[in-house]
């Protein structure tokens, strides 16, 4: 009698574990751009390969914003680095198929980030500059 309960409670945890198991077709997966899109980020940290950095006002007050048409805006803040800078630039953005890396273009400049992290408050991209990795950490506002 007692190698039967065993044997049933045996039998119905693994039907309740395959059931859990089950297909996730009726939750719809975040697509990466749409947590980027819809609101301006800041930088607030920056990673070398000597540690962490916090970015200079003329870097963290600027406001980048990823539009849904594919359009990327920078505004300057109030601080700048350099008193020629323009107000702002607009060029363009897009993401690879598998969303592990996004292209950004402003002016003649194109960039290939590799996508560290996204969620709707906080992104990480990293990028190669002159063989050095830098990583990036935004802030939406």
């Amino acid at each position: 009698m007692m190698k039967s309960i065993q044997h049933l409670a045996l039998c119905l945890s693994l039907i309740a574990f395959i059931c859990s198991c089950g297909s996730d077709d009726g939750v719809e997966k975040k697509f990466a751009g749409d947590e980027l899109t819809g609101k301006p980020w800041s930088v607030t940290e920056i990673e070398v390969e000597l540690g962490t950095l916090t970015p200079q006002p003329c870097i963290s007050d600027n406001n980048y914003t990823y539009f849904e048409s594919g359009r990327y805006e920078v505004n300057e803040g109030v601080t700048k680095c350099d008193p020629n800078d323009p107000p702002g630039l607009t060029g363009s953005w897009s993401l690879n198929d598998d969303e592990s890396e996004i292209t950004i273009q402003l002016e003649d400049s194109v960039r290939v980030w590799t996508i560290l992290e996204v969620t709707n408050s906080i992104h990480r991209l990293s990028s190669d500059f002159d063989g050095d990795e830098i990583i990036y950490t935004f802030e939406s506002l």
